[in-house]
C-alpha cells in the first residue's frame, strides 16, 4: 500500500483524483470506512474535526502556501483570523508537513482534522482547478 502511495505521489498534482492520503488510500481500498478512519485519527490527535466540505475556504488564505504542498501533505490553510491560521490536515501525525508549513507561515497556526476527499475538493476549487479539469466544448 505504501509503494501505491509512493507512486501516486509521481504523478503531477491536476491530474491527481485524490489527495495524497495513507487515509484516504486506506478508504477506497475498502479496508476501512471513513467514518472509522477519522475516528482513529481523532482520537489519537485529540484535534477537532472540521467538515470542511461545510466551509467557505477563503481562496486567499488556501493561496498562501504551494499547490504542490498543500497537496503533497494533503492539506489546506482555509481561513485566517488575526494571525491565527486554521490548517485543515487529513494526516496530524506528519511532523515534516507541520514544520514545513510552520516555517512558511509566520502565524499562530490552528490544526483541524478533515477528510481527504474534502480537502482535495477544496483545493481545486481555492485554485481554480475544476474548471481546468473540464473539457472545452466550444468549437
Amino acid at each position: 500500500m505504501l509503494q501505491q502511495l509512493k507512486a501516486m505521489r509521481s504523478v503531477p498534482h491536476p491530474e491527481r483524483g485524490l489527495p495524497l492520503s495513507l487515509a484516504q488510500l486506506i478508504i477506497n481500498e475498502q479496508f476501512a470506512k471513513q467514518e472509522d478512519v477519522l475516528t482513529v485519527i481523532l482520537n489519537k490527535s485529540m484535534l477537532p474535526y472540521l467538515p470542511l466540505a461545510n466551509y467557505d475556504v477563503d481562496r486567499e488564505t488556501a493561496s498562501l502556501l504551494p499547490l504542490e504542498l498543500c497537496w503533497q501533505f494533503c492539506l489546506i490553510p482555509f481561513d485566517q483570523i488575526s494571525r491565527c491560521l486554521l490548517v485543515a490536515t487529513a494526516n496530524p501525525f506528519q511532523a515534516a508537513a507541520k514544520r514545513t508549513v510552520e516555517a512558511a507561515l509566520q502565524a499562530n497556526l490552528f490544526w483541524y482534522v478533515a477528510a481527504p476527499g474534502d480537502i482535495v475538493t477544496a483545493l481545486r476549487r481555492a485554485h481554480r482547478l475544476e474548471a481546468s479539469a473540464k473539457p472545452n466544448t466550444n468549437p
